[in-house]
C-alpha cells in the first residue's frame, strides 16, 4: 500500500513540473515568433493575450527628444501600473519591429535603462502586460544627422 501511495505522489510531482515546463516552452515559441514578426501588428498577435492596447499615461517612455548617436540611445522604461510582468519595446521602423522583452518579477519595479540601435526616426511604442491586461505608450525619437558641425535631424 504504501508504494503504490510513494508512486502516484512521484507521478504527480512529475505531472507538475511537466505541465510547468510545457506552459514555459509555449511562452518561449509565442514569444520567439515575436521577434521574428515583420509588423508591430503581427508581433501583437503573438501575445498570449487578444487584448486590445489600452493607452495609459501611468507608463514612461524616458528618451531624448533629438539623439545625435544612432547606435547608441539611452532609454528608460518605467510602468507604475500595479501587477506589471512584462515590457515589450517596439518600434514600426524595423524588421523584427520588436526591440526588446523584459519580464518582470512579482514584487519588483518595473524600471529599465539600457541603450538601443536606432536606423532613423521613429516612434518607439512601449507595450505593458499588467494585471492580464495590455497597456501602452508611445513617443518619437529624432535622429540627428551631423552635417559640417552642424545637426540636421531626418
Amino acid at each position: 500500500m504504501l508504494d503504490k501511495s510513494r508512486r502516484l505522489y512521484i507521478l504527480s510531482g512529475l505531472v507538475t513540473i511537466a505541465s510547468g515546463f510545457l506552459a514555459k516552452l509555449s511562452f518561449a515559441a509565442a514569444s520567439r515568433k515575436m521577434f521574428e514578426a515583420n509588423s508591430t501588428a503581427e508581433a501583437l498577435k503573438n501575445l498570449p493575450e487578444k487584448d486590445a492596447l489600452e493607452p495609459s499615461n501611468r507608463l514612461l517612455i524616458g528618451v531624448p527628444e533629438i539623439s545625435a548617436d544612432p547606435d547608441r540611445v539611452a532609454i528608460h522604461l518605467r510602468s507604475e501600473l500595479p501587477g506589471t510582468d512584462m515590457m515589450l519595446l517596439m518600434t514600426a521602423n524595423t524588421v523584427p519591429p520588436v526591440l526588446a522583452q523584459f519580464n518582470i518579477l512579482v514584487g519588483t519595479e518595473a524600471d529599465i535603462q539600457t541603450q538601443i540601435k536606432l536606423k532613423g526616426t521613429t516612434t518607439l511604442q512601449l507595450v505593458v502586460r499588467a494585471g492580464g491586461k495590455l497597456y501602452t505608450a508611445q513617443k518619437e525619437v529624432k535622429i540627428a544627422v551631423p552635417l559640417d558641425n552642424k545637426l540636421l535631424t531626418e
